[in-house]
């Protein structure tokens, strides 16, 4: 933090400048074109917008846009300094610390996920004016000329679970914490025909319902937001419906925990990992058909797995998310959203023994995607709330 300070005080008015923050270096490197506006994005970025609570570009008056995939989170993570993995030092004031942090600063939030938004206008850490939603966009490597796909597997899963996580989570050693996981996900079909249960409401109303009230103000809540998002709710979910799907299937993972195989049907065949921008691309449009369970990390969301498959020529059936609805139509999504486990294996039968009605409808859902949620739509959404 020194070091960008310091490179700000060599700036001559380095309020004329904005900060772009986002997740991770993959959102920059898909906005590296031989674009004007692009470049001119890349080249204002300083780098993580916060570190322990210091808020550099609020010190300096520099209007800033962040577009972090996980808001609460990420927040409590870089702003608040949680989780604390000693349970004695448990803090509370949450909430306030996060209000005052984003008071009085020209400060932007780019969600991918309305229902992210919803939450942040909740809470009231940002004005409303400061809110806006686009879809994540596509990394380059996957943006692949239409054309006739030449497929070597009927059915494949790209994701991960997460059993030796929790294994080792040092917070399911506390007895209280294993307990409150275990409940939490009692609050989840594996499917909903309609929206899934927003994931905070049924951590707040299963953890207000203790004697500590108000555990979202606690630095204690959000690591088991974080763990149950990420590791149980995730696993319990893909586990479920990729075991009791009736074909074969083939699962790649990017960073499979070696662990999980044992929670394998036998209808799974593990494939290993595959490179992020080399060999997933290629996977995506060598498979007939692939299946998404969307990370829990979603609320009304689409994570950028569901846009790379598309745009690298591929086809994927995806559970039901309402953002998705608005992006494609009511006509189309009703045609790739799956709604139950029955509805999933129906549409697997239907689309692997119907080519042709596969391939059209991979085509215009690929024009949308690579229209709508292509790095060019990113950069002017950023230049329009920068301007």
């Amino acid at each position: 933090m020194p070091e960008l300070e310091n490179e700000l005080l060599r700036l001559e008015n380095p309020s004329r400048c904005v900060a772009i923050s986002v997740p991770n270096s993959g959102y920059l490197l898909g906005l590296n074109l031989p674009h004007s506006k692009a470049r001119r994005i890349g080249e204002k970025c300083f780098g993580r917008l916060c570190d322990r609570g210091i808020n550099i570009f609020k010190k300096y008056k520099i209007k800033s846009v962040i577009l972090w995939d996980d808001p609460f989170g990420q927040f409590t993570q870089s702003i608040v300094n949680s989780p604390p993995e000693n349970l004695k030092k448990v803090k509370t004031g949450v909430i306030n610390v996060l209000k005052k942090y984003f008071s009085d600063w020209d400060c932007f939030h780019l969600a991918w996920d309305s229902g992210h938004l919803n939450w942040i206008k909740s809470f009231n850490f940002l004005p409303e004016k400061n809110l806006h939603i686009s879809p994540l966009p596509t990394h380059v490597c996957f943006i692949k000329p239409d054309r006739k796909r030449i497929t070597t597997r009927n059915l494949a899963f790209f994701g991960n679970v997460y059993l030796s996580n929790l294994r080792r989570d040092p917070l399911l050693n506390d007895l209280s914490i294993k307990k409150i996981y275990e409940e939490i996900t009692n609050h989840f079909s594996i499917i909903s025909s309609t929206e899934n249960k927003d994931l905070l409401t049924a951590l707040c109303t299963e953890i207000l319902d203790r004697k500590c009230k108000k555990w979202e103000d606690s630095t204690l809540f959000w690591p088991i937001y974080r763990k149950v998002i990420w590791y149980l709710v995730n696993t319990k979910k893909r586990m479920a419906i990729l075991n009791n799907l009736k074909k074969e299937i083939s699962f790649f993972g990017n960073f499979a925990d070696p662990e999980s195989s044992s929670l394998f049907g036998r209808n799974i065949q593990f494939q290993g990992n595959l490179d992020f921008f080399n060999d997933l691309p290629r996977a995506f449009e060598e498979t007939k058909v692939s299946i998404d369970v969307t990370n829990s990390l979603a609320i009304n969301g689409v994570t950028g797995k569901f846009f790379e498959c598309y745009a690298s020529n591929g086809f994927m059936l995806i559970d039901f998310k309402s953002d998705l609805v608005k992006l494609l139509g009511d006509e189309i999504a009703k045609k790739i959203v799956y709604t139950s486990l029955s509805d999933l294996n129906e549409k697997i039968d239907y689309f692997l023994n119907n080519s042709s009605e596969r391939e059209e409808i991979r085509q215009t859902i690929k024009n949308i995607v690579v229209t709508k949620c292509c790095p060019q739509k990113w950069c002017y959404k950023i230049n329009e709330i920068c301007d």
